[in-house]
């Protein structure tokens, strides 16, 4: 008789890792559109797996609908506790970025003088082509708005958008 073992649970970074492992190829890849800014924006970011940390999953890490990049991911580590950002256009995201505080962002780490949290990979991303950012902003301008208040400056409370605790999640 086997002894039945409990399920492996895996730590911080392997979980998040571990999605983004490629399946075998096994037949021709297409090309991706590029036709567009919008169309590249989107290929980069999905190559950069922007929505992995930026859209709130469930309890089997399937992405919540309707949520796309709308934020409350909660990622603990040294950096401390905090949730990602939303980054829809909505009046709870990120409505006033402009291409220049977006390419700011990507490549600073920094929003005006406020720093970006260690955990948004900036330092990756910086060395982007002032194409790429653009096209990636374009992609995020086409977002469907998401109304998920996150803001990591206020202290952590239930959220029932995303059903996570974090900053702001009472406002939800």
């Amino acid at each position: 008789m086997r002894k039945q073992r409990p399920t492996t649970e895996l730590i911080f970074p392997v979980n998040y890792l571990i999605r983004s492992v490629p399946k075998p190829v096994d037949a021709p890849v297409p090309q991706p559109d590029v036709s567009t800014p919008e169309k590249r924006g989107k290929y980069l970011a999905t190559i950069a797996g922007c929505g992995d940390c930026h859209t709130p999953q469930d309890a089997h890490g399937q992405p919540l609908p309707g949520m796309d990049f709308g934020g409350g991911v909660i990622f603990d580590g040294p950096w401390g506790r905090v949730a990602s950002a939303n980054i829809t256009s909505d009046a709870s995201g990120i409505p006033y970025y402009d291409e220049a505080l977006f390419t700011q962002a990507i490549r600073t780490g920094f929003v005006k003088a406020r720093p970006l949290n260690p955990i948004m990979p900036s330092h990756t991303f910086r060395g982007m082509t002032n194409e790429d950012i653009a096209a990636v902003f374009a992609y995020v301008k086409t977002f469907k708005t998401v109304r998920h208040h996150v803001d990591n400056t206020e202290p952590p409370t239930y959220c029932q958008v995303c059903r996570q605790t974090h900053g702001g999640g009472n406002q939800n």
